[in-house]
């Protein structure tokens, strides 16, 4: 983390935990960054039909963020069984 031991101690496990995720954090932007650069390249080449995401070579998969609701009856019924009523 780059701290003294000083420093450490004087911290709170709170502070532990958000220097530890800005960390994390740090280091996925920098692997997103490279994936950038090598999906360029690679799409660059116009050996492949498609573009590469750099999504696709960090293996990642588009989360949905809402499911599809197929009818006003089934949202209904969701509600009632979320809220229960």
């Amino acid at each position: 983390m780059g701290l003294t031991i000083q420093e450490f101690w004087d911290l709170t496990p709170h502070e532990i935990v958000l220097i530890a995720e800005a960390k994390q954090f740090q280091k996925e932007e920098q692997l997103h960054l490279m994936a950038w650069a090598v999906a360029h390249i690679i799409s660059y080449t116009g050996r492949l039909k498609r573009p590469v995401s750099p999504s696709k070579l960090l293996g990642k998969k588009k989360e949905r963020k809402t499911k599809p609701i197929r009818d006003k009856k089934q949202a209904w019924d969701e509600l009632m069984k979320k809220f229960g009523r």
